[in-house]
């Protein structure tokens, strides 16, 4: 059973107790199992410990436990090295572990930690942009333990976004609020974080992706599985939430659905800030890779989807210049693309 927000304070102090002495047992490498250890130092280790390091699965507060302390440490480990890549696959399969542990008990469990240690490691990369959006979702996952309200001491998320500049006070707060209050009206599905943030607004995306995020792509596949096995609805909109998900993923592409021009409904738009080519040709191969999905639905549902979702590219520098452009608050350093409505169905 997962780890409520309604409970989860009084959990805490009840498990923190009762597994204050193995998590203390294993707080740095040298308290982990010695097969364990010796992983860490082969080349091949990451793979080893992914398959090994122990499952989360259908324990009581998973957060609060010795194998998810086994995770963080480790993780940790390859942090402390500078070996970001691989901390980050450890801290994307304890995330996965937490999703499948709530997945079987049907209830929210907090998934913080692995998400702001992401953060931190895409920071370090230098993937500023990805980074704030593993921080936004750090933000997700404590605004719903603090039903609302995050705390600037007992948090680790609030430094990181407001003394960084990447929020203000007032906004961390109207974010957290707005938050919890999704989380309550269908709690069900504010078990994935990316969901929650894809119902607020795109404020916050205050950072332009650098170019050593051109070729970063690192959307959540089980939050990915859980929508297209929702698939079927009459009026496509999963297929859209889908889309723009794997849109939003891309770092500096901020999306908006049903949008309306003088002439047109678009049921999804995006604009993407970049300062480098290399990011608009990665971002133009992946939008074009979603394509195929839209065009799934086209064909199995029967109602329209752009059969060109990348009808259009404007820049400021003239490529395509005079032409109609999509006006977002943030337009003064953006290329845009438009999905647009085929002139025949």
């Amino acid at each position: 059973m997962c780890t409520t927000p309604e409970n989860m304070f009084h959990r805490r102090k009840v498990s923190a107790s009762m597994n204050s002495a193995d998590r203390d047992s294993i707080s740095e490498i040298a308290d982990l199992p010695e097969k364990f250890r010796q992983y860490i130092e082969l080349p091949h280790g990451v793979g080893l410990l992914i398959s090994d390091l122990p499952s989360l699965l259908h324990l009581q507060s998973p957060d609060l436990t010795t194998e998810h302390k086994m995770w963080e440490v480790v993780g940790s480990v390859f942090r402390q090295r500078q070996r970001f890549h691989e901390a980050l696959t450890i801290y994307s399969k304890l995330y996965d572990h937490l999703l499948a542990a709530q997945e079987a008990a049907g209830t929210w469990c907090m998934k913080g930690t692995p998400l702001v240690w992401m953060s931190d490691c895409y920071a370090a990369m230098g993937c500023t942009a990805i980074s704030q959006r593993y921080l936004m979702l750090t933000l997700v996952e404590y605004a719903i333990a603090g039903h609302g309200e995050v705390s600037p001491t007992d948090t680790g998320v609030y430094f990181r976004i407001v003394f960084r500049g990447w929020l203000s006070d007032a906004d961390l707060k109207r974010y957290a609020s707005e938050i919890y209050r999704l989380y309550e009206r269908p709690p069900e599905a504010a078990l994935y974080p990316e969901w929650v943030l894809q119902q607020l607004d795109r404020e916050w995306i205050t950072q332009v992706p650098t170019p050593q995020e051109a070729g970063v792509f690192a959307p959540n596949l089980r939050y990915i599985r859980h929508m297209i096995g929702s698939l079927g609805d009459p009026f496509g909109k999963t297929l859209e939430s889908l889309a723009d998900y794997l849109m939003s993923c891309m770092p500096g592409c901020r999306t908006m659905k049903r949008k309306q021009s003088p002439s047109t409904d678009y049921d999804l738009m995006n604009s993407i800030s970049v300062p480098s080519l290399a990011v608009i040709s990665s971002a133009s191969a992946r939008i074009g890779q979603v394509q195929p999905t839209l065009q799934l639905w086209r064909n199995s549902a029967g109602c329209w989807i752009p059969s060109n979702p990348v009808s259009e590219y404007c820049s400021q520098e003239g490529e395509l210049a005079e032409q109609e452009r999509i006006a977002t608050p943030h337009s003064n350093s953006s290329r845009f693309f438009r999905i647009e409505e085929p002139s025949s169905w």
